[in-house]
């Protein structure tokens, strides 16, 4: 009893049907580095408003939640602009992952840093 190798479809719907035009991943490059940058802004916030009493004040957009507020605020803010700006430059451009994932996972190991309690205390400020 032999076993058939199966085919791929080709019937309506298909990926074989479909026609082969690829989409440029510059807006996937954009979403990626804005993800990067947005975790980068909130580990540098988190590391400035244990530095800076100013900064800790500022802020503190709502005094339930406290310095969180302004530091997660601002970096969702810096995140879309990142996204927005970085995809209308490469909209239509393909661009090499291996520079993008590189650079996104430098930011994410130093906001990570940033964001890790024994190093931010380092420079509380009194």
């Amino acid at each position: 009893m032999e076993m058939e190798t199966p085919r791929p479809a080709t019937g309506a719907g298909s990926p074989a049907a479909a026609p082969s035009e690829d989409k440029p991943n510059g807006p996937a490059v954009a979403a990626t580095l804005a993800a990067g940058i947005g975790t980068l802004v909130l580990g540098i916030l988190t590391t400035l408003s244990e530095a800076s009493e100013g900064v800790a004040d500022f802020l503190n957009w709502s005094d339930r939640v406290g310095p969180l507020s302004g530091k997660t605020s601002l970096a969702v803010i810096a995140f879309l602009l990142s996204w927005g700006g970085i995809h209308m430059a490469l909209r239509e451009r393909e661009v090499e992952w291996r520079p993008v994932i590189t650079t996104t996972i430098v930011m994410v190991a130093i906001a990570l840093l940033l964001t890790f309690p024994p190093f931010f205390q380092l420079f509380k400020s009194d």
